[in-house]
């Protein structure tokens, strides 16, 4: 693994707040705490949902989490119930186009969710590839937002694909090969750059031997930091993820706060 410079990061870091093109988006997070809450099955137990609901101004939650809400009581007491923005990959997008317009928004009805950041995987982006391009994916998330006004829920839209460009260019600078950014670094990346004042992470070492609460892993198909939610072979990488979460840690200092079980996988990974 390659390290970047941190020249290299402040100055991705300056282009993408300068070409930043949803000021909704940075006015709704502009010096706001954020948390963003995995689905670690490391949280069970832990009590921690009261804290996420009182102690940080935004909850950011990412792709299948959105299949579950409302979360069942049991989980609430552990991982909050409040949902204030989502985080979707395209294949959550494209699980979403294949369902009813009723269930499509059955999972904002509770949650009072303000924004949806998806990524649209167009051609002429190059950063999404084969099965991964959706093409229509923004077609398919304004149908969706359009089913929840209708029901009277006001949520946006928010385009990351500047975000997610930035990223995984620095994540394939560290690998030495193509790499595309899994979607909880791109939420810490995107909020970092939308002007939040703190991003806290809760739950996000699932790709690391966390398990997941919201997915049924067969056995021989447990996650794993180079395959995607499926156990196949995937254009992500995990362990160049935990490499440049620990670089800009140091970066950013407070902004950030690592919890949990991935603050000892960085810890590991800063040894090696």
């Amino acid at each position: 693994m390659n390290q970047l410079t941190s020249a290299r990061i402040l100055n991705s870091y300056r282009k993408s707040v300068a070409n930043r093109s949803d000021s909704r988006l940075a006015k709704y997070l502009h010096n706001k705490s954020v948390v963003i809450v995995g689905p670690d099955t490391s949280l069970v137990g832990t009590g921690m949902g009261a804290k996420i609901e009182e102690e940080f101004d935004v909850v950011v939650r990412i792709n299948t989490a959105y299949n579950f809400v409302p979360f069942k009581k049991s989980l609430v007491k552990d991982i909050g119930k409040r949902t204030d923005i989502f985080y979707m990959a395209p294949s959550q997008i494209k699980w979403i186009s294949k369902q009813p317009d009723q269930d499509m928004i059955r999972g904002l009805k509770g949650s009072d969710c303000s924004f949806i950041c998806y990524q649209n995987g167009h051609d002429g982006t190059e950063y999404m590839t084969g099965k991964y391009v959706y093409p229509d994916a923004k077609q398919i998330i304004k149908r969706f937002v359009m089913a929840n006004r209708t029901a009277g829920i006001k949520t946006q839209l928010s385009s990351s694909h500047d975000s997610c460009l930035h990223l995984s260019q620095m994540l394939s600078e560290i690998k030495g090969d193509r790499i595309i950014t899994r979607t909880g670094l791109l939420a810490v990346w995107d909020c970092l750059v939308h002007g939040a004042r703190s991003v806290t992470l809760m739950g996000m070492s699932f790709y690391h031997g966390g398990g997941h609460l919201f997915r049924v892993v067969p056995p021989g198909k447990e996650l794993n930091p180079l395959k995607n939610h499926l156990a196949k072979k995937s254009p992500h990488d995990s362990y160049a993820e935990v490499v440049f979460l620990a670089q800009i840690c140091k970066l950013f200092g407070d902004r950030i706060i690592v919890t949990g079980p991935l603050s000892d996988v960085m810890k590991v990974s800063e040894e090696q």
